[in-house]
């Protein structure tokens, strides 16, 4: 009989699955010899004839003890009594590390799966254990984010409220089927969620959209994304202190994240009156993002709502450089401009506003405001005024 390749015990009668070559006398014992190395010697032998398949397995059934008689203790397959084996993953034969839930039952650590892929290997694709399917779930969002872009540039140039084209429709349902399969292969997946989630919403379906943000922030608390995605839902749903809350736990889970900055900015200046929270929101924004053009014109606005003139010119000069087609910031800037008694710079922005936007109902009355002679004469008084004070 076989010696035990752990504790040299005869009568080893369970044999290792991939190299057919060492045997042990319990689960127990082939665990620790695993671990102390024979994971890293092991080679997966050749695959037996059907007549030494058949001569192994009648070894193995004389060797194995019989059941116990009716009445008997039971005890689990190791012959430990007590032991569960589902809480060990196959793969590492460690204590299970953040379970992964494949479609035929079977639970492994996340990481070893992850592993297991990374090398490429064939068998990666199936079950180590049944050898049934064992999709990739990472690509399977990969390719759902892929869907929801190209649906998105077959949506560019359309009106605003226009039909959804039947070919988006097909892609986002496409995204939204791949996302639940690589949920049924991980329900704990954040990413799947939040790609099921935007599957969802770009297709409408804003109180499913909410339910799979939910579930990514649950998942994965740290996920920005996903709580900034799920204030955009939030708003489109009515939710003003979801939407609040939402975004706040973006930027604390992401400060970096400078559209989530933004777009708390917006809600506490809009829909709280909160001006200096919003100020600091907008700053917060630009910070992390320097070329976020909506953040220095929101901040240039609001500066010049709350008289900080100097400010608000800075702020939208920044915004006019890094889109000079941004007609309402050329246009901001000129009010901004004629208030501080330069006319004729307020009179160039508002041509340069209605170049870029002809119909633009602001830049024509306050161009005309800037032509008036009595008004040119009132700029020239107002700067020699200040003029004769810096002396």
């Amino acid at each position: 009989m076989p010696r035990c390749e752990a504790c040299g015990q005869e009568g080893a009668a369970k044999c290792c699955s991939r190299c057919l070559k060492s045997w042990y006398c319990s689960i127990a014992c082939q665990t620790r010899h695993w671990k102390e190395g024979h994971k890293h010697k092991c080679v997966k032998a050749e695959k037996p004839s059907a007549s030494a398949a058949a001569a192994t397995a009648a070894a193995t059934a004389a060797a194995t003890p019989r059941p116990a008689a009716a009445g008997g203790a039971a005890r689990g397959s190791s012959g430990n009594a007590g032991v569960s084996h589902d809480a060990e993953c196959a793969i590492c034969l460690d204590t299970l590390q953040h379970p992964q839930t494949m479609p035929c039952g079977h639970r492994f650590c996340r990481g070893c799966v992850a592993s297991m892929r990374r090398h490429g290997a064939a068998v990666a694709q199936v079950c180590p254990l049944c050898r049934g399917a064992m999709p990739d779930g990472e690509r399977m969002i990969l390719e759902a984010w892929r869907l929801v872009a190209q649906s998105q540039r077959c949506k560019e140039g359309k009106p605003r409220g226009a039909p959804v084209p039947a070919v988006v429709e097909e892609l986002l349902g496409k995204a939204a089927a791949l996302s639940r399969e690589a949920l049924a292969i991980d329900p704990a997946d954040a990413q799947a969620h939040s790609s099921l989630g935007y599957a969802l919403s770009e297709g409408g379906d804003t109180a499913g959209a909410e339910t799979a943000y939910r579930a990514a922030v649950a998942a994965d608390p740290q996920h920005a994304e996903a709580h900034y995605n799920l204030g955009i839902v939030l708003k489109l749903r009515g939710d003003k202190d979801g939407e609040e809350a939402a975004y706040r736990a973006a930027t604390v889970a992401d400060p970096q994240l400078a559209v989530a900055q933004f777009n708390l900015g917006v809600v506490l200046n809009d829909d709280r009156g909160n001006k200096a929270g919003a100020e600091t929101a907008y700053r917060a924004a630009i910070a992390a993002d320097p070329q976020l053009a909506s953040a220095h014109y929101n901040l240039g606005n609001l500066l010049d709502e709350l008289g900080d003139k100097a400010g608000a010119e800075a702020a939208l000069r920044a915004a006019v450089a890094i889109d000079p087609q941004d007609a309402d910031a050329q246009y901001s800037l000129g009010c901004v401009l004629g208030q501080r008694a330069d006319i004729f710079g307020a009179a160039r922005l508002f041509v340069a506003a209605l170049k870029i936007d002809p119909t633009h109902a602001g830049a024509k009355t306050n161009l005309r405001h800037c032509l008036d002679p009595a008004v040119r004469q009132q700029a020239l008084s107002m700067l020699k005024d200040e003029h004769r004070k810096a002396r």
